[in-house]
């Protein structure tokens, strides 16, 4: 009986051993950065905003489980000219049309769950959500060729920056755990689950950016 017993604790012992290590490879293997495709976004005024992703995941340390999210987007948005700080930005009779590009950021924490190996638990910040207008990168455009104006009217860039700051947040603000998590030597593939805004789970796939972590 006493033989059962310490084979038994052996046993469960060295379980708890894999486990833990399965976990850490994981982490391992999903610390670093990775980038999406360009991504069209609707707001609640109807406009389209388009956003590239890039989710760089760092450990606290070496045989950490977690660490630091931090979630950075090119994005752009094409408003009417005519569009002032008040209005909604969406398609318009407007002779003229100006692109707008921008960088959106947030910073968030991750962790594995721990009772389920391949679920990663995420908390964003909505505190840190930026978003910088490039002033160098506008461009016009009069019934789709382009156009030189002089001066851009300064409530544009506000309007511009409203619409890129609501896509920022219907699409990072739902994030709390990313399911099904498959990390690969340059591909990142998870599920965001959305269920409980009301959307159905987003299908994500990121592609690593620089060396994959050493073994």
């Amino acid at each position: 009986m006493k033989t059962r017993l310490i084979i038994l604790s052996a046993a469960t012992l060295l379980a708890a051993g894999m486990i833990s290590c399965d976990k850490n490879n994981l982490a391992r293997n999903i610390e670093g950065t990775w980038q999406g495709n360009a991504t069209p976004v609707t707001t609640q005024s109807a406009g389209i905003v388009t956003m590239t992703d890039t989710w760089d995941f760092s450990r606290d340390d070496a045989n950490a489980n977690g660490g630091t999210l931090i979630i950075t987007s090119l994005a752009s948005v094409e408003c009417p000219l005519s569009a002032a700080g008040a209005d909604t930005i969406a398609p318009a009779s407007a002779p003229y049309a100006v692109t707008v590009a921008a960088s959106v950021t947030i910073n968030g924490t991750w962790d594995l769950e721990k009772k389920d190996d391949d679920n990663v638990i995420v908390s964003m910040d909505p505190r840190t959500l930026t978003v910088s207008i490039d002033p160098s990168a506008v461009a016009v455009s009069a019934d789709g060729n382009p156009a030189t104006l002089d001066s851009i009217p300064p409530s544009l860039y506000a309007a511009a920056r409203a619409e890129i700051s609501a896509a920022a947040k219907s699409r990072f603000f739902p994030i709390s755990r990313l399911e099904d998590v498959k990390a690969g030597p340059q591909r990142l593939k998870f599920e965001i689950d959305v269920a409980k805004e009301g959307g159905k789970d987003i299908d994500v796939i990121l592609t690593r950016q620089g060396p994959a972590p050493a073994k």
